[in-house]
């Protein structure tokens, strides 16, 4: 049984389409503008079909026709917005009364209507070449002029090979358990925001809370067995609170997600929650194997793969670069260097990602309280490869340039 559909007027604006296209008569030369994001659903065509010669005439003398022309191409797109978003009403409905239908692959598919009716992209046109070309030259200026859209790493070398983290852009960071990922996505995460870049964080292994120790540590100097033991010094509550200060001032830059089980349609929600909360830049999934497809998958292979595309799709539908942890299998223990093929559970993350930064296995029983750790470059799609070395302060949680010790040491 199907829902009862409404007897009613879908929504127009005559006034607004007879003005569009007056607006276009009296001014051809600028029609290819006005009428830029118009499509055939928006009913003007018709118009014309209608009308004949005489119609025309009178659109090209009547006093609305020219004025404000790309006012009401907008009157005109949200009318046709709102068509689009009375059918999803309807196909809801429809899948509601249907006990057949899966209410979460219907939902997913409802998410991805409702974000291009939204977002504006119902039928819209594509860019032409001359825009774009403008478009890169712009960029390129920016770029030249400092100014430009990467999100730099905290690690020089790093900026080096891959230039910085790209809006649109996914870079996988891989590696064995206990081997440091968490703590380096923090500095970079700690790094972006002390520059003033927003961005969001989703901890699918830790809730906030430890994720708030582990920066507390970094950004103060705290060993962060305190956090297990409690031994607290005079000195160490004194760095606790300057860490607090440090967070609790981040509001307008930072978002966190904490909860278990995250899935596709929830991390796109977010991610757009976000983008328009605070204009969110980058984001952190800690970690890839721990996200979950929206609908049953034949095998974990196939779901980790719809979710690497799913999460390659949002960086770039939202312009946001993406920063997303990954677990290795245990082949990369017995190889000198992580090979692309043992990331765990699906070769779609090698084909999705922009670039794939290894933590190669290192002896995390060992001793000394600084660690030498390799950072292999394994892919850059448009960036260098190569292996850089950094150091890893184990009591603080805190990735470092290999220099900024020898400074500290010296006093500089």
């Amino acid at each position: 049984m199907n829902a009862p559909r409404p007897n009613r007027v879908m929504p127009h604006d005559l006034d607004a389409e007879q003005a569009v296209l007056g607006g276009c008569l009296m001014r051809p030369a600028a029609a290819v503008d006005i009428l830029e994001g118009v499509s055939p659903d928006m009913a003007i065509g018709s118009l014309v079909r209608a009308g004949g010669p005489v119609y025309l005439a009178e659109l090209a003398s009547s006093p609305i026709s020219v004025a404000n022309a790309r006012h009401h191409v907008g009157i005109v797109r949200g009318a046709a917005q709102r068509r689009a978003m009375i059918e999803l009403g309807m196909g809801l409905c429809d899948a509601a009364f249907d006990p057949t239908a899966s209410p979460t692959e219907f939902a997913a598919h409802a998410q991805k209507t409702i974000d291009a009716v939204l977002e504006d992209r119902v039928n819209v046109p594509s860019q032409r070449p001359s825009q774009v070309a403008f478009d890169a030259l712009a960029y390129v200026e920016r770029l030249k002029g400092g100014h430009g859209d990467l999100i730099k790493s905290s690690i020089y070398d790093l900026n080096a090979l891959i230039g910085g983290y790209a809006p649109g852009e996914t870079c996988v960071l891989a590696g064995r358990p206990g081997a440091g990922k968490t703590a380096f996505a923090l500095c970079e995460a700690a790094h972006a925001l002390d520059k003033g870049v927003p961005g969001g964080i989703f901890s699918l292994e830790m809730r906030s809370v430890q994720l708030a120790l582990r920066l507390f540590a970094r950004q103060g100097g705290v060993d962060a067995q305190r956090f297990r033991d409690g031994d607290f010094t005079d000195a160490d509550m004194t760095k606790v609170m300057g860490g607090v200060h440090w967070l609790g001032q981040l509001d307008p830059r930072l978002r966190l997600w904490d909860r278990p089980g995250l899935t596709i349609q929830e991390f796109r929600s977010q991610v757009r929650k976000w983008k328009r909360e605070i204009g969110i830049r980058w984001v952190i999934i800690d970690y890839l194997q721990l996200m979950r497809a929206d609908q049953r998958c034949s095998s974990r292979e196939q779901e980790v793969a719809e979710v690497s595309r799913a999460i390659k799709n949002t960086a770039l539908e939202y312009d946001v670069a993406v920063i997303c942890l990954a677990q290795l299998n245990r082949d990369a223990d017995k190889t000198k260097r992580p090979l692309l093929s043992q990331l765990r559970e699906s070769g779609a993350v090698e084909a999705d990602a922009d670039i794939i930064l290894f933590l190669v296995p290192w002896d995390t029983r060992g001793k000394g309280v600084v660690r030498e750790i390799e950072i292999d470059v394994a892919k850059g799609r448009s960036n260098r490869t190569g292996t850089i070395k950094v150091d890893f302060q184990r009591s603080f949680l805190r990735f470092v340039n290999q220099d900024y010790l020898r400074k500290n040491e010296r006093g500089l």
